[in-house]
């Protein structure tokens, strides 16, 4: 099967036209979409960095929290 022959030439080129067009929507479409997931994904990664950034500060908190603690009972002992 072909084109049909009865076609006239400007309409031919309409149609290519609106062709390219909606082929240069759907690109421009996609490249929208996929920098909208990028910055989804980078938002993401910056949470997950805050949280990991968080917990790190807890930890050490912590761990001094314990340590001066330990101090304090090492002090309070006799020699």
């Amino acid at each position: 099967m072909g084109p049909c022959k009865k076609v006239l030439e400007d309409v031919k080129l309409e149609m290519i036209a609106a062709y390219e067009k909606k082929i240069a929507e759907t690109a421009a479409y996609m490249e929208a979409m996929q920098e909208e997931d990028e910055q989804e994904e980078d938002g993401i990664l910056e949470i997950a960095d805050l949280k990991v950034e968080k917990s790190v500060q807890q930890h050490q908190m912590k761990a001094s929290s314990t340590a001066s603690n330990k101090r304090i009972t090492n002090k309070k002992r006799p020699s």
